[in-house]
């Protein structure tokens, strides 16, 4: 079976299960979701950011080149660093709306709107950083949204947990919507560029065992041929993992905007919102599923 029919038979499971789901349950499943996905997704960068840093060096010793402070430092580390603040801002978010939809007492609530304004400002901050635009959203009104939470713990009824929600998601999702449009094209450009240095790392080993293997023992050539595989193996699986990740941050974004639309609903529910949450699960089992592909072997760590 393709992996578009296995996505298709999963998706197709995944929204007959949500027609049962309770009042909130859908808000709950958003936040769980984008949650992890900007998790993973932020991890993919510290990890392949310290790859990076790896061949380069490989490749400038296999390749008889001298080894600079240049070569030693990743020349993506600030604009990593920031992806990786605004990724972490974003499942933040994620995180307080789901808190806010499944806490009960007011010190939790508070905690949920505190990190609701912490995130959303961080949210704000790295993406005007990183492309010299505003979020379309201030500081203030972030802090009046997160007061208005605060105030309305008292006592939460689910009508005002409901209208809490309600607010809040209408407010941010045309900032939600500003950045779920610019990270995928820049992990995208990210995985095209890693996987050029990754392929200069195989192409170097490649060149030198070849060179070697009229003289090297067959011992350590089947051993360095296995190390080659592996190095391979990874970098051929990167890229498709950064595409995977865009795929899965881009369908965060459709599916705030139809939870706008839902939470105008008296079920807080909509088919088409059913139906990207599904969606939204499967891409973030793929994303997960290729981050945990791209880790090195057992066989190959010993």
């Amino acid at each position: 079976m393709s992996q578009k029919s296995i996505r298709s038979l999963i998706l197709t499971t995944l929204i007959g299960l949500h027609v049962a789901c309770t009042p909130l349950a859908e808000v709950k499943e958003f936040g769980e979701a984008t949650r992890n996905v900007s998790t993973v997704t932020a991890t993919c960068y510290t990890t392949f950011n310290t790859s990076l840093v790896d061949a380069r060096r490989n490749t400038a010793i296999i390749n008889k080149e001298p080894i600079t402070p240049a070569i030693l430092r990743s020349p993506l580390e600030d604009s990593f660093r920031l992806r990786v603040q605004m990724l972490n801002a974003l499942g933040g978010y994620a995180g307080a709306l789901e808190a806010l939809a499944t806490k009960d007492t007011n010190a939790e609530i508070n905690k949920s709107a505190s990190s609701f304004a912490s995130n959303l400002n961080s949210l704000s901050k790295t993406y005007e950083k990183s492309t010299s635009r505003s979020l379309g959203i201030s500081s203030s009104d972030i802090s009046v949204l997160a007061t208005a939470l605060k105030v309305g713990a008292n006592g939460y009824t689910e009508y005002k947990r409901k209208e809490a929600i309600r607010n809040i998601v209408k407010a941010v999702d045309p900032s939600i919507r500003k950045v779920c449009d610019y990270l995928p094209g820049e992990l995208r450009k990210t995985g095209n560029t890693l996987d050029g240095f990754l392929q200069a790392e195989v192409n170097a080993h490649t060149n030198a065992l070849n060179a070697s293997l009229s003289t090297l023992p067959s011992a350590q050539a089947l051993e360095q041929g296995k190390k080659l595989q592996e190095l391979s193996r990874r970098q051929q699986e990167t890229l498709p993992l950064f595409n995977a990740a865009a795929n899965a941050i881009k369908k965060v974004g459709e599916t705030h905007a139809k939870l706008v639309v839902a939470v105008d609903t008296k079920e807080f529910t909509t088919a088409e919102l059913y139906s990207s949450l599904g969606e939204l699960e499967v891409y973030t089992k793929e994303v997960i599923e290729f981050y945990e592909s791209t880790k090195p072997s057992a066989a190959a760590a010993q």
